[in-house]
């Protein structure tokens, strides 16, 4: 891979890791054929003269967040809030499942251990 093809890659990943939305792969796909047009209409192409072209990783992030619907950005928010709470309520179900668990086992040997101190004491009894 050569130097240009590194800094191709972690140019893009710094814009799709800035992107908020989850259907940023079209954004980032059509960006990345304009990269490669570009570098083909032009000798000895670098990064520099990509950014020059093209902009940095955040006008680009700001650009694309400027053309966003805003009714689809306030979705994309919404989802991510139902499923953070969602995975939070699973794991509050889990941690209690097993305090429930944790002390219904140990009542379970607290309740056989008394069984077997009143069962010897009552074959004692009747043996005298």
């Amino acid at each position: 891979m050569s130097s240009f093809d590194k800094d191709r890659t972690n140019y893009l990943k710094d814009i799709r890791n800035g992107l908020p939305l989850r259907d940023k792969r079209g954004f980032i796909d059509e960006l990345s054929v304009s990269i490669d047009e570009y570098q083909a209409s032009i000798k000895d192409c670098n990064i520099e003269q990509i950014i020059q072209h093209f902009g940095t990783p955040q006008e680009i992030i700001n650009s694309y967040i400027e053309s966003i619907d805003v009714d689809l950005l306030k979705k994309s928010v919404n989802k991510t809030k139902w499923l953070k709470i969602g995975i939070e309520i699973i794991i509050i179900f889990y941690i209690l499942l097993y305090i429930i668990s944790f002390f219904r086992g140990k009542d379970l040997i607290v309740s056989t251990v008394n069984d077997t101190i009143d069962g010897e004491i009552v074959e004692e009894i009747v043996e005298e």
